[in-house]
């Protein structure tokens, strides 16, 4: 079965890669790019795992490689995501590599764009708001795993704002050791709390405004839309009624 097929490709790429997260197989920016390839042409036919362009991101890729991988994303219609500014020393080693910001470096690359799902980008300056915007790019938010690190999420996020203004984001959980908890409701009500207390209004962000980050306007973060993140014909959609008292007491 063409599902089966893609797990088992799914998972010969997860046992190539050792405790640290480092696939023994790729050694150069080349071999990397043509195995993020191989392991997303083994997942074309699957119903269940899209394959993307998966980098760790920060400081820790090269121009050549960050560029050779928004290429492959756009040359298989598929995304591209990758780590940063979670804490604000990306900003610190881009400043002192390439005289400016993160994304202002990598919208001189042409690396930016639909495709591109930015992992946290907690501390952006203006420019890199405007950026954002101007090219479309998606950010994933997950805010508990910020105040777990403190990382400064209430001083210098800017989720609520970039979301008001138009900009595409995906709430999201992080990993069990990062916010403690897969809880996505749980995560709704952070978002709304802390985008109320940044602007010391509460009418500026609503429950129907972390709840539509949560569906519908993080399936469009993610280029999924269509199949997922809303209850209509012709998508995958679930549905489950909760009493407020189980929403109370975590049951």
């Amino acid at each position: 079965m063409p599902r089966r097929r893609g797990f088992q490709q799914f998972r010969a790429a997860i046992e190539r890669t050792d405790a640290r997260g480092r696939t023994h197989l790729v050694t150069g920016n080349r071999e990397e790019i043509a195995a993020q390839r191989a392991n997303i042409d083994g997942l074309r036919d699957d119903d269940l795992i899209d394959g993307w362009v998966t980098l760790v991101g920060h400081d820790l890729m090269s121009d050549e490689l960050l560029v050779g991988a928004s290429t492959l994303a756009r040359d298989m219609r598929t995304g591209l995501t990758f780590h940063i500014s979670p804490s604000p020393s990306d900003a610190v080693a881009y400043l002192s590599r390439c005289g400016v910001r993160p994304l202002v470096h990598f919208d001189r690359l042409g690396v930016l764009g639909p495709h591109v799902l930015l992992a946290h980008a907690v501390h952006l300056d203006d420019a890199e708001c405007d950026i954002v915007l101007r090219t479309s790019s998606a950010i994933a938010y997950t805010p508990w795993a910020y105040l777990r690190l403190g990382q400064g999420v209430t001083a210098h996020g800017r989720h609520g704002e970039l979301y008001r203004r138009g900009a595409r984001i995906a709430l999201g959980c992080d990993s069990e050791n990062a916010s403690d908890a897969l809880d996505p409701l749980r995560v709704a009500a952070l978002a709304a709390g802390i985008a109320k207390d940044q602007t010391l209004d509460p009418t500026s962000f609503g429950a129907h405004d972390a709840f539509e980050m949560l569906t519908i306007r993080g399936a469009e973060a993610i280029g999924m839309a269509d199949r997922i993140g809303s209850l209509e014909p012709a998508t995958y959609g679930m549905s489950r009624t909760t009493s407020p008292d189980a929403i109370a007491t975590g049951l």
